[in-house]
C-alpha cells in the first residue's frame, strides 16, 4: 500500500540492514574458522592467492541490545584461546582484526561483524614511498594514488572473500557442509587446556 508515495508493506533499508547484521557476525565467525582451520588461503578473482589471519584483537558478544555481553581478547595464544572458547559459549563475533597478505602487499584491519564497516585500515607490508617516488610518479600525488589503490584493492578482496562466504550460506547444501566444520571447530575448542 502506497501511503504519501511510500510503500508501507516493503520494508525500509534501515528494517533490512537490522535484520540481516547476523549475516555479518556468521561472515566472521566462518572467516576464523577458514584462517584456522583451512589456513586461511583464498583465491581471488583479479588478485590470486591471498591469506587471512587473526590477530590481536577479536570482540565477541552474546544477546540483544538491553543485556547485552560483551568480551573483548587481545594478544595471541592465551587471549586468542579465550576467546574461542566464548565461541562454544554462545558469543558471536563483533569485530575483529585481520591480516591479509597477498605476498607483496599485506594489510591490517578491523572489521566490525554488524555493519561490516572496516576500522583502522593500514598497508603493514608492500608501501614503499621511496620506490613510487623513484618509478616516476608524481610526487605526493602519486603517493597518494597509490595509497588509494592499495585501499581499493584490499576492500575488494574482502568483497570477494565475502562473495564466496554469500554463494555458500545460500545454497543450502554447501552451508550445511560448512555448519559442519564450523560445528567441529567450535566444538574442539573447549577441549584441552587454555
Amino acid at each position: 500500500m502506497l501511503q504519501d508515495g511510500v510503500d508501507t508493506e516493503r520494508p525500509s533499508i534501515s528494517d533490512l540492514i537490522k535484520e540481516t547484521a547476523f549475516l555479518g557476525t556468521e561472515f566472521l565467525t566462518w572467516l576464523w574458522w577458514r584462517a584456522e582451520e583451512k589456513g586461511g588461503l583464498f583465491k581471488v578473482q583479479g588478485v590470486g592467492d591471498v591469506s587471512v589471519q587473526f590477530v590481536r584483537l577479536i570482540s565477541l558478544e552474546r544477546g540483544a541490545e538491553e543485556g547485552k555481553e560483551l568480551v573483548t581478547c587481545s594478544g595471541h595464544g592465551t587471549q586468542m584461546k579465550e576467546a574461542k572458547l566464548g565461541l562454544s559459549l554462545g558469543k558471536k563475533v563483533a569485530k575483529a582484526t585481520v591480516v591479509v597478505d597477498k605476498g607483496d602487499i599485506a594489510w591490517e584491519a578491523t572489521i566490525i561483524g554488524k555493519s561490516l564497516d572496516i576500522q583502522g585500515l593500514k598497508v603493514i607490508k608492500g608501501l614503499d614511498t621511496e620506490t613510487v617516488e623513484e618509478e616516476g610518479e608524481h610526487g605526493e600525488m602519486g603517493l597518494l594514488f597509490f595509497k588509494l589503490t592499495l585501499i581499493k584493492e584490499f576492500m575488494h578482496i574482502i568483497h570477494e572473500i565475502y562473495l564466496d562466504f554469500a554463494g555458500k550460506r545460500i545454497n543450502e547444501s554447501m552451508w550445511l557442509n560448512e555448519k559442519r566444520g564450523l560445528s567441529r571447530w567450535i566444538t574442539g575448542i573447549g577441549q584441552g587446556p587454555l
